[in-house]
């Protein structure tokens, strides 16, 4: 009986933290609903919510939903057919390669940070910068500019020391005039990786990060010709292990290991999978 009280007593403090992450393509008016909902109180503004939502239809749309989610949430990770996705893609959308997980987040993030200085380290952007000159709604170059600012390299030392890294990103934004709203809760995420090629710091995927009233919603865009994605997690350990388990695959590599910033600082649970 005790051992029984000792269970129920770990259930209840939990709560949904034993909840496993869900997924959904946002193709239904629903999951639509939901994530807006999510966005615009986490202080996204209507605006960019409406143009996240457009450019998801119109995806969603082109690829003809096909191996997408169709209906709500599911429990179990999508199995995409890239190529078949691809082909759909380039079949109507010829040299527009697509919005990306970069380019997806700035959107929705924009206005929620401050960039006041500039950066030319951009070699890492070169596909995002073609598929912003084919987008079919122009980019004024204001926020091209605050875009490869954001996402730029970053000089670091050749060290597997992530705290190093991190410092130096945090300084590297810092010189970049580059601030996050403290008042939103809306955060980004940003992956970043560690190249010993050139000794840069870039940001590999990014997405955004909204809290919901049973944990937290993670939306992204898997690639350029990858679906829209929207993960429900129930705490942050989820979101660690969700992007650990898809970008932390190497092991006794001469780079650091990935890590994981929520807006300017590291993430509270980060930690590697892999040696």
């Amino acid at each position: 009986m005790k051992k029984l009280r000792a269970l129920l007593l770990v259930v209840l403090l939990t709560g949904c933290s034993t909840q496993q992450p869900s997924y959904s393509n946002l193709v239904d008016k629903e999951s639509q609903t939901l994530a807006a909902q999510a966005m615009t109180e986490a202080g996204i503004s209507e605006a960019a919510v409406k143009t996240f939502l457009t450019n998801v239809n119109d995806y969603n749309m082109t690829v003809e939903n096909t191996s997408l989610i169709k209906q709500g949430f599911v429990d179990k990770m999508p199995q995409y057919d890239e190529l078949a996705l691809a082909e759909k893609w380039e079949d109507k959308k010829q040299l527009y390669i697509g919005n990306n997980c970069r380019m997806t987040s700035y959107g929705l993030m924009n206005d929620l940070i401050t960039i006041s200085d500039k950066t030319t380290n951009t070699a890492n952007l070169f596909m995002d910068k073609d598929a912003i000159s084919y987008a079919p709604t122009a980019w004024l170059d204001e926020d091209t500019a605050r875009f490869t600012t954001l996402f730029g390299f970053v000089p670091t030392p050749n060290t597997k020391d992530v705290e190093v890294h991190v410092a130096k990103l945090q300084q590297a934004w810092q010189e970049r005039g580059i601030h996050f709203n403290e008042q939103a809760k809306a955060s980004l995420i940003s992956v970043v990786m560690h190249s010993t090629l050139d000794d840069q710091l870039f940001i590999g995927h990014a997405g955004v990060l909204v809290p919901q009233a049973n944990g937290y919603l993670f939306i992204e865009k898997l690639s350029f010709q990858e679906p829209y994605q929207v993960v429900q997690l129930a705490n942050k350990e989820q979101l660690n292990a969700y992007l650990m388990e898809k970008y932390d695959v190497s092991e006794n590599q001469p780079e650091a290991k990935p890590f994981i910033m929520e807006n300017g600082e590291l993430l509270t649970t980060y930690k590697a999978l892999r040696p």
